[in-house]
């Protein structure tokens, strides 16, 4: 008599779906053995975080155009545009040619010292705003105490999120942010990131700062911007 197996109790037809939940199985405790943390080291780390030097970034681009290098440009492609217009006018034409045939008084009218008199064009004074940010301004900004009492700052107030910890999140922050006239800052803005928790951190980091040294040009304190990486690191 031949022993035939029970429909319901035959496992080859299971096998492979038996087979791959060990798979999965095996593999979750493998990642779980090797991603487990005690309290102690999760609260180690929090305090761990390596940082490289840090320094101010200038970006290499074209200086930005003033308010009055772009009247004066305007003025340019006024009178350039005027010019062609007369040019192509029959009428001013005309009164070029009646104005020719007239005698124009010889010589000049001369001052006390034979100097040539001209139109008074007045002094041009220039008035800047209180708003302006001065993108390059003659004396720079500074940290008082310099970069390396920054980055020693920096190290004593950070504080790494525990969920970035725990996801290995890790790189470099660049902030962007305005050092006001009295040395405060303000405008605090994430240039480019690296998760939500860490560029949340890094501008709490910057809002913490100490009054700086505010820049400078020939017309006293002005507000300036400034650019700094702050990395994230994990030993």
């Amino acid at each position: 008599m031949i022993a035939k197996k029970n429909s319901r109790f035959d496992l080859e037809r299971k096998r492979i779906v038996l087979f791959q939940i060990g798979l999965m199985t095996v593999g979750s405790l493998t990642l779980a053995a090797f991603t487990y943390r005690t309290p102690q080291q999760m609260e180690l780390q929090e305090r761990v975080a390596a940082y490289n030097a840090v320094e101010f970034v200038t970006i290499q681009e074209d200086q930005p155009k003033t308010e009055d290098t772009k009247v004066v440009e305007q003025d340019q492609e006024q009178s350039q545009s005027n010019v062609l217009t007369q040019q192509n006018d029959p009428i001013t034409e005309k009164m070029k040619l009646t104005k020719n045939t007239e005698k124009e008084p010889k010589g000049t009218v001369k001052g006390e010292l034979g100097i040539p008199k001209g139109p008074d064009m007045g002094t041009i004074v220039e008035i800047k705003p209180d708003n302006t940010i001065e993108e390059y301004p003659p004396v720079p900004t500074n940290y008082i105490g310099g970069a390396a009492a920054m980055q020693l700052f920096i190290s004593d107030e950070v504080r790494y999120p525990r969920e970035s910890i725990a996801m290995g999140d890790q790189g470099i922050v660049y902030v962007s942010f305005v050092i006001e006239k009295d040395g405060s800052v303000s405008n605090i803005d994430i240039a480019r990131g690296v998760t939500k928790k860490i560029d949340r951190e890094a501008k709490r980091i910057v809002r913490s700062f100490p009054k700086w040294k505010p820049a400078e040009n020939a017309y006293g304190k002005v507000r300036t911007r400034v650019r700094l990486p702050i990395v994230f690191k994990l030993d």
